[in-house]
């Protein structure tokens, strides 16, 4: 398979998205009933709410990242090593959204 690294790493990032939704999801819901936002400070889980909304948008990369990476090694300068980076790159940031948002959330409740 020519493109093996494409669809672990697109399936991989699909997978973090969804989960990563999930799981922001049900910690903003769970501190939503512990807090209550101030006039002063406003809502603490205001970024936290945007990415468990809205994350789900964020199913569009991994397709523009498969896309993109094989347009790449087609190309005369491209290479595996970069599909490689740039994949674990996405994935990792990916990760580290969906992480940030869900420990922000859960620090709120605890």
């Amino acid at each position: 398979m020519e493109y093996r690294t494409q669809a672990i790493l697109s399936s991989l990032q699909g997978i973090t998205v969804l989960a990563g939704v999930l799981i922001v999801l049900t910690a903003v819901k769970m501190a939503d009933g512990v807090i209550e936002p101030s006039a002063f400070y406003g809502d603490p889980l205001a970024m936290p709410r945007r990415v468990g909304n809205l994350g789900i948008l964020l199913l569009i990369l991994p397709p523009l990242w498969v896309f993109l990476s094989m347009r790449h090694e087609r190309s005369d300068s491209g290479s595996k090593a970069t599909t490689l980076v740039t994949g674990i790159a996405l994935l990792t940031g990916l990760v580290a959204l969906f992480g940030w948002a869900a420990v922000t959330a859960m620090t709120i409740w605890n």
